[in-house]
């Protein structure tokens, strides 16, 4: 059985390859696909995940450690509830490209250049 650190670890890195974001569902395809924790040695191991996002942010009702103490790993992104978790310490590699600024070289579509195009 994986104790607490390698659990914390696998959803850190897992959260890393998808972005630094993502939703519990993928968070949970991204850790089986991975394929570094012997899964079928839990009953439910989706609540391992869960428990240990929730105990390392301060943005749930359990969070145990301090926000001064590197504890509060993990950020709630629309709100609680929602099942979408961040990564605090995530910094994007160079070959991210923010798409919405690279949209203006684009024709389809923009309404301001006269342009529509349509393909059925």
């Amino acid at each position: 059985m994986f104790d607490k650190t390698q659990w914390v670890q696998e959803i850190i890195e897992a959260l890393g390859e998808l972005g630094g974001q993502a939703t519990l569902v993928d968070i949970y395809n991204k850790v089986e696909d991975r394929n570094k924790i012997d899964l079928s040695s839990y009953i439910d191991w989706k609540s391992q995940i869960r428990k240990h996002i929730y105990l390392n942010s301060s943005d749930t009702d359990i969070f145990k450690g301090s926000v001064d103490d590197n504890t509060d790993l993990f950020y709630s992104i629309e709100a609680k509830g929602k099942g979408i978790w961040g990564l605090r310490s995530f910094e994007p590699k160079g070959n991210n490209m923010d798409l919405t600024e690279d949209d203006l070289g684009f024709n389809e579509g923009n309404k301001d250049r006269g342009y529509s195009y349509c393909m059925f």
